[in-house]
């Protein structure tokens, strides 16, 4: 692999504790217009950016640089070494994604960048669209608007996975700054949250990642929101990549449950995702919400074909028919269920989901169903005479 560290500052290697000798490493000192040429002539799979205050300059350079090497990594560092300019605004941020950076880091150090590079190792060596059941592991729920229950049924698929599939699975709550999953697990402590991943960054792997998440059962496993705002300010946006990486070697599926409000935080979140799934409902809000999502992932230049829709609360009399939806979004619709309010209303009242206290409900039977299909069949039940050890 070809790894590029371009910086403002000084051509001096970066001292690293891996083993980079089988991969061809350069470190350059240059000025941004010398970005592109360079990135032609070593042709990177990885490029560490520093040194370059937030500017449309820069933002144009990069547009350029990820137009001429689609697949290239790009990490930007936003730390100012001498102080010269002030931290970026979001806008620039999302921005910047938009034109190509995969990661953003406080700085480049050889902690940061060694925790990049075992990521990307793994990315590079291992297919993130497949795994054992052949199905995308990572995947992202974000809704057309408030209230269409993109959280119900981002809880009952990772609980139908676990509980139905046997797939160890972790719920992750990116519904900022007030998240919806607490109420299907309002039984269970939860000693640490998002943030608290966020402030154990430098320090977070396997190990530490299992002893932090809220455990609901030994298969389902939960990282909520905040409750204060002054938690929800300390999680920066670039730690949610290192934090999906990780999660990625130990679960068989990441669940992300996305919040209307599409920040940085968000948007860092969605780029790790196989596969998002646009929950709505046959209304004209749901509907103008959904186009405008649409629109959103067509400028973050983000694949078309990961975005699926799910139609949700159907009922015998919807304000858009199916037909004119699927018109207006110009996609087919792949699942659509059924309006099943005194169920999710008993469930979130017990503590848990529809698919855990109602399975013959009419809301997890359809999820369980679909959850079937496209994981390959439900897991074996054993029999009593089985499970006592009686042939």
């Amino acid at each position: 692999m070809k790894i590029l560290f371009f910086s403002a500052y000084s051509d001096e290697a970066i001292p690293s504790s891996l083993d980079l000798s089988q991969h061809s490493v350069s470190f350059i000192k240059g000025e941004l217009a010398g970005l592109l040429p360079t990135v032609q002539a070593v042709d990177p799979a990885i490029l560490f950016l520093e040194g370059f205050p937030p500017s449309d300059e820069i933002l144009q350079i990069l547009a350029e640089v990820s137009q001429h090497k689609p697949k290239l990594e790009i990490v930007l560092s936003v730390h100012d070494r001498r102080r010269k300019w002030n931290s970026p605004n979001p806008d620039f941020l999302i921005q910047a994604m938009r034109n190509g950076v995969r990661e953003m880091m406080p700085e480049l150090n050889s902690e940061y960048i060694d925790e990049y590079l075992k990521r990307a190792f793994v990315r590079f060596n291992i297919s993130p669209s497949t795994n054992a059941s052949g199905s995308n592991r990572v995947i992202a729920f974000v809704a057309g608007k408030g209230g269409d229950g993109k959280s119900t049924v981002a809880a009952n698929v990772a609980s139908a996975l676990s509980s139905g599939h046997d797939k160890r699975v972790l719920l992750i709550d990116v519904g900022l700054p007030v998240g919806d999953l607490d109420v299907f697990f309002a039984d269970k402590q939860k000693t640490y949250d998002l943030a608290s991943f966020s402030e154990e960054l430098s320090r977070l792997d396997s190990s530490l990642l299992d002893a932090m998440v809220t455990k609901i059962d030994e298969k389902l496993h939960f990282i909520s929101t905040p409750d204060s705002a002054q938690r929800v300010v300390q999680i920066k946006p670039e730690s949610i990549v290192p934090l999906v990486d990780i999660a990625y070697s130990d679960y068989d599926f990441v669940i992300l449950d996305i919040g209307a409000v599409m920040d940085p935080i968000s948007i860092h979140a969605l780029s790790k995702a196989d596969l998002v799934y646009v929950v709505s409902t046959l209304t004209i809000a749901s509907l103008r919400k959904v186009n405008r999502f649409i629109q959103l992932w067509a400028d973050l230049a983000y694949e078309p074909e990961k975005l699926a829709f799910i139609i949700n609360k159907l009922d015998k009399s919807p304000e858009v028919t199916i037909a004119d939806y699927e018109k207006v979004i110009g996609k087919k619709i792949e699942i659509t269920f059924p309006r099943d309010d005194v169920t999710i209303r008993e469930s979130m009242i017990r503590g848990g989901t529809s698919v855990k206290f109602f399975p013959k409900s009419k809301l997890a039977s359809a999820i369980s169903d679909w959850v079937n299909a496209w994981v390959g069949g439900k897991k074996e039940e054993k029999s009593l005479w089985h499970r006592l050890g009686i042939k």
